[in-house]
């Protein structure tokens, strides 16, 4: 009798080391994948790598990707104060 549960990779199918990609939202409109511009485009809220809107996060890497943008954005309003500090200062 298996536990296996559906979705759920089990530890033989879990290799350490190997990338893992969010799925692309539309396969055939989307750019090829990269994790850098994918991680700069959560991170950075101005800026539109186009990795954002391709790709579709899930389980942990969902998670991780929320954190991703609420620390770029809390990043972007923390460098707005200062800048505006240091500019009512002048």
């Amino acid at each position: 009798m298996s536990m296996r549960r559906p979705g759920i990779p089990s530890a033989c199918e879990i290799r350490p080391g190997e990338p893992r990609h969010p799925r692309p939202l539309k396969e055939d409109e989307a750019p090829p994948f990269s994790p850098v511009f994918y991680t700069l485009d959560l991170l950075l809220p101005i800026i539109d790598f186009g990795q954002e809107k391709a790709f579709n996060p899930t389980g942990w890497s969902q998670w991780l990707s929320y954190l991703l943008i609420v620390t770029g954005w809390l990043l972007a309003t923390t460098i707005a104060a200062g800048i505006t500090r240091s500019v009512s200062r002048q």
